[in-house]
């Protein structure tokens, strides 16, 4: 009733051929096509039964009487099973996926040679820590430099051989030219950067994936942690096995991660079976300029859950300083996408890397015993007024004790030098006697502004401030929380110009921040104990520490920790 004037078989268990007569239009066939996926809600059958059935329609338009049958039934099979594929009870027209189907074929005869050429090619894009725009990983992508098409991106073709379990033999091949571009580059910065590798599921089903890897990493004097080896969320055939890789690969040092969160329908299941470091945003999520409310929100809960689940958490495809700032205010510290670097060929990357991972300790340490001069005897500062040596928070170290007094008188004057770079972190001990409002304790001033750090400037709260000389209204403030007085405090602030973002931490922890800071630059003066405008401090200055680079929440903690930990810890 369905199908009026047609002819109707039965080909196999749940396939049939409808050979439809008469000259139709297509508009004609597609409502007949319509007509039968909605007869299935009519069937006189439990609903629980009708939840099992579907239809899944392929349709080929006007074939002559002579044409070959078996090519005309091939051409139906292979529409049907893109109905399949696109999520069944649909209809796909053969018309339609034809293009595609010959673009598959050829590539099909192509993959073999292109492999043997060498004409996949690796590409690099920077995973940034946002916070003081260091590389710290590089994820790996795949193009195929086609001698006639140009170069084809990763899914244009990966989707395929992931189809045809070629997918199999290129990851094969990207991991060891990977391993070959290791000891390339053995003394380079770049060795310090692991590659993030998203390979197929398909190996969750290899027996030997694991110890073919560690095989690939030997030959060529590689570790297990210079990869960070990935499996897409967006596929998890088995959970078993894939639970199995990934502990195999956690023992035999590789780190591990989840790729594309939030795309499949298994990420939280993923989450509790499964013990990966890293997890790597769906960049779907990132698809626009605007994220709207609801992305938003899920975003901000699997970062947080992250957190939670002391998981480092990569987001993807950013591409605004919109979508930084709404990542940074959500605590995520790991970013990819156009917005840092497109993906670079390898010896491309050499050169970025080289700039941006992080290298030697570039950290200037005043320890203060009985010396205004670091630890290297280098970059001493001046005394003005009466300044006094004391103890300090560790045994065997020093500290500065200021009497107090009017504005620029009984201070500290350091080298311009130990500050001026684009990002820094200044770390410090603190111990005020008497608690004055507004009382800068490290103070740097500009031609156009200054930076001032104060324990206690504003309603009993520390605050790292930046003021635009230029601006009556440009103040910009990172204020901290509660700080009493006549107790050891230590007191750290991060500045990053490319991100224009400043924070405050008291204790170790992340207590405050401002974005969009004003760049200071140029600094003429730095002043230990005051400024020009209020009086003097009063009270203690140990261990003060500067660096050239924002430093990181973790990196915050741990250097607090390294004081509190020691034995040698009397700050307490």
């Amino acid at each position: 009733n369905t199908v009026p004037g047609s002819f109707v078989a039965r080909i196999g268990g749940d396939e049939f051929v409808i050979i439809l007569t008469q000259d139709r239009q297509k508009t004609a066939i597609i409502s007949i096509a319509e007509n039968m996926l909605a007869s299935v809600y009519d069937l006189a059958v439990s609903v629980d039964v009708k939840a099992l059935i579907s239809l899944s329609i392929g349709i080929i338009l006007r074939q002559k009487a002579q044409s070959d049958l078996d090519d005309v039934l091939f051409k139906c099979d292979a529409a049907m099973y893109h109905a399949k594929k696109n999520g069944k009870n649909n209809y796909v027209l053969y018309d339609a996926i034809e293009p595609f189907l010959r673009y598959k074929h050829q590539v099909e005869l192509e993959m073999r040679k292109a492999l043997i050429d060498k004409q996949f090619e690796i590409y690099l894009q920077p995973q940034i820590n946002i916070i003081n725009s260091r590389a710290v990983s590089a994820e790996v992508e795949i193009c195929w430099n086609h001698p006639v098409d140009g170069l084809r991106t990763a899914d244009q073709f990966v989707p395929l051989f992931e189809e045809n379990g070629f997918i199999v033999e290129l990851d094969s091949y990207m991991l060891e030219e990977l391993c070959r571009i290791r000891k390339k580059y053995a003394d380079h910065p770049l060795r310090n950067i692991p590659f993030f590798v998203t390979v197929s599921h398909l190996h969750i089903f290899e027996p030997d994936f694991t110890n073919r890897l560690l095989a690939l990493t030997g030959k060529y004097q590689v570790q297990p942690r210079e990869f960070i080896i990935a499996f897409s969320d967006r596929k998890v055939p088995n959970l078993d096995e894939m639970k199995r890789t990934i502990d195999e690969l956690n023992v035999a040092g590789f780190i591990t991660a989840i790729d594309q969160v939030g795309a499949g329908e298994a990420t939280f299941t993923m989450f509790r079976a499964i013990d990966v470091s890293v997890l790597k945003l769906n960049r779907d999520f990132f698809g626009n300029h605007e994220i709207d409310q609801k992305n938003k929100a899920i975003i901000r809960n699997l970062i947080s859950m992250s957190k939670e689940l002391h998981l480092d958490f990569i987001a993807d495809n950013v591409k605004s300083k919109a979508q930084e700032a709404f990542l940074t205010d959500c605590g995520c510290n790991y970013a990819q996408g156009y917005l840092y670097c497109a993906p670079l060929k390898a010896g491309e990357a050499k050169d970025y890397f080289m700039e941006h991972v992080k290298g030697e300790d570039l950290t200037i340490r005043y320890h203060f015993n009985n010396s205004l001069s670091d630890e290297k005897d280098g970059n001493e500062g001046h005394c003005y007024g009466n300044i006094t040596f004391d103890q300090g928070v560790w045994k065997n170290t020093g500290s500065l004790y200021f009497h107090g007094g009017e504005p620029m008188e009984n201070i500290v004057q350091l080298p311009v030098d130990v500050l001026n770079h684009e990002s820094f972190t200044v770390s410090m001990w603190v111990k005020a006697e008497i608690l004055n409002n507004w009382t800068s304790i490290f103070y740097a001033r500009s031609n156009n502004g200054f930076l001032s750090i104060m324990p206690y400037a504003w309603q009993r709260v520390p605050m790292f401030r930046f003021k635009d000389g230029m601006d009556a209204n440009g103040w910009y403030d990172a204020i901290g929380v509660d700080f009493l007085a006549n107790e050891w405090t230590f007191l750290a602030v991060t500045y990053n110009q490319k991100t224009a973002l400043s924070r405050i931490y008291q204790n170790g922890k992340l207590v405050g921040k401002k974005e969009n800071v004003f760049p200071i630059d140029g600094f003429k003066q730095v002043i230990l104990g005051g400024d020009h405008y209020q009086n003097t401090f009063t009270g203690l200055l140990s261990e003060l520490w500067i660096n050239r680079e924002a430093a990181t929440d973790e990196e915050i903690m741990d250097l607090y920790r390294s004081f509190t930990d020691s034995p040698d810890f009397v700050g307490k």
